[in-house]
Parts: structure tokens; sequence; C-alpha cells
């Protein structure tokens, strides 16, 4: 089943998108990096990472979501 992921930026701006499957790599609560496979709408070509403030799992994708 599709994931529905919100990606926080610093700035106060958020998006979300669709994906198949979300993997973050972290140390001691610090963002380090994320991976994702088959995005759908949205999808998020290049962040640099240190602008992230937070990416947040919001659960299954309902469908027609996005």
């Amino acid at each position: 089943m599709s994931r529905s992921i919100r990606v926080v930026l610093k700035s106060g701006y958020s998006f979300s998108f669709i994906c198949d499957s979300m993997k973050t790599k972290s140390t001691e609560g610090e963002l380090l990096g994320y991976a994702y496979e088959g995005a759908t709408a949205n999808r998020p070509m290049f962040i640099r990472i240190e602008n992230v403030d937070a990416i947040i799992d919001e659960g299954e994708a309902e469908e027609g979501e996005i």
C-alpha cells in the first residue's frame, strides 16, 4: 500500500507526496538523509537536507489522494 509522506522545511513550507516506501537515516535526533521508492504526485526532485525540519509518515494513502 502507498504511503503519504509530508516534508516540512525550516522555512515553514510543507508538502506531501505519495510513495511506495520511505526510509530516513538519522543519528541522535538529527536527520542525515532519506530515500523513497515509487513516488507519484509531488515527487521531490532535490532538497538540501539541511533545509528539512521534519519528515512525517502520514500513513496509508487513500485512493485518489493528492
